[in-house]
């Protein structure tokens, strides 16, 4: 694949099971890492799966909000617990 590295961004499974399918079919596609949007005991679950496959393995919350402030706020609280924020913006105040 020349060096570039393959990134899902958007993995929402319902369960383990169907996770490390996920897992098993993003490593045949050659995708380097996952940002999977999941409860803890399923990332848990899954770093096995992912080193298996050769994956990284990064952690998704999304949020959504009204304004710049509810942002900051919701990003603030969870920074330090996911890899990746995702930020949907109800309103043009809340993009800017």
């Amino acid at each position: 694949m020349g060096g570039r590295t393959f990134v899902d961004f958007w993995i929402r499974p319902p369960d383990v099971a169907v996770a490390k399918e996920m897992c098993k079919r993003a490593s045949e596609l050659g995708y380097s890492a996952l940002v999977i949007e999941a409860p803890k005991p399923i990332l848990d679950e899954l770093k096995g799966s992912v080193k298996e496959h050769g994956l990284e393995l990064y952690s998704k919350a999304v949020i959504s909000a009204k304004t710049r402030s509810d942002v900051l706020k919701m990003v603030t609280k969870l920074r330090h617990s996911y890899d990746v924020i995702t930020v949907h913006c109800l309103t043009r105040d809340a993009a800017l």
